[in-house]
């Protein structure tokens, strides 16, 4: 058992909800480091060793390589191993069970054994970059609520959510992950604004679960206004998580150890924040259709307007 409970600001929601771009803003404040999808690094870290956020590969990055030590070496053999846990761990996990207390009542083996090799990564994480606060943005609300059940974590839960139709968009459109050098998977319509309905629904419970660890936020108004966006998640875990903005508006984003995640992850330097309404003309009817159709409920939930004008219409 350590001392205090180490802070946590996991980052929740579907994919392509702008996660890692809040996660370079966030991670780059003082006290806080930001990990990316801490959920993959045994698979995509030490198995696969695709690329760290700082640039080079994972077996060769100056900050898991010592962290890989203080958790006594993780080679792939045993990296195979502990990414079965996960599997075997989550992939079990109901959604409706984030409501109760259901991951400590029927904890198999395999279960117990992953959350004491997950506390250990974020508390050898930890202390390898010596910081307050370790961003996650691993989205996924069982890996969120398997994390909250730890004693050795203190977990905040941030809810980031981001109008369906730009999520579908997204989810459309080819990009190269520098990772692996091919391209990300595209998914049809349907399948994103379903995914993000299920992703949602399920993160709203967490918010049953624990009140007091969770804030929602839209991926809009972060863009629109991040230094407020930024003070009200540091007001909400209670760490300066508030980056440099300059004058103009542009973010210092550092270097981050971020393992997966969208290829904004590599994006350093002087970052301006832009809204992206390219979705709002070039989305297709038919695709616009069935986002609404499917989502609608959530999306006067999140005060997002049903019907949307294209840009420059009107």
């Amino acid at each position: 058992m350590y001392g205090e409970p180490q802070k946590v600001l996991f980052i929740l929601g579907s994919g392509r909800n702008g996660s890692t771009i809040m996660a370079n803003v966030l991670g780059s404040a003082a006290g806080a480091v930001n990990l990316g999808e801490l959920q993959w690094v045994w698979e995509r870290g030490v198995s696969q060793n695709r690329i760290c956020g700082c640039g080079v590969r994972f077996d060769h990055c100056p900050f898991w390589v010592p962290v890989m030590e203080r958790l006594g070496g993780v080679g792939p053999e045993e990296a195979a191993r502990r990414e079965s846990l996960r599997l075997s761990s989550l992939d079990s996990f109901a959604p409706t069970a984030i409501l109760g207390r259901w991951w400590r009542r029927w904890a198999t083996r395999d279960q117990a054994d992953y959350r004491a090799v997950t506390d250990h990564l974020y508390r050898a994480a930890a202390s390898e970059a010596d910081t307050e606060v370790i961003v996650d943005s691993s989205k996924r609300p069982v890996y969120g609520r398997m994390l909250s059940g730890s004693e050795e974590l203190d977990v905040y839960v941030l809810h980031l959510v981001r109008d369906p139709r730009a999520v579908v968009f997204s989810w459309l459109r080819r990009k190269v992950n520098p990772d692996f050098g091919g391209l990300m998977p595209i998914h049809p319509s349907w399948k994103s604004a379903a995914g993000w309905m299920v992703w949602n629904v399920t993160g709203e419970m967490m918010r049953l679960r624990r009140p007091d660890r969770y804030l929602r936020v839209r991926y809009e108004d972060f863009i629109s206004d991040p230094k407020a966006v930024t003070s009200k998640v540091s007001g909400f875990i209670g760490a300066d998580l508030t980056p440099l903005i300059s004058q103009d508006g542009s973010i210092e984003v550092t270097d981050s150890h971020s393992v997966s995640g969208n290829p904004s992850r590599f994006d350093t330097g002087q970052v301006r924040l832009r809204p992206d309404h390219e979705w709002r003309s070039q989305i297709r009817p038919w695709d616009r259709a069935v986002a609404t159709l499917i989502t609608w409920p959530l999306m006067l939930r999140y005060s997002y307007p049903v019907l949307v004008r294209e840009r420059g219409a009107g």
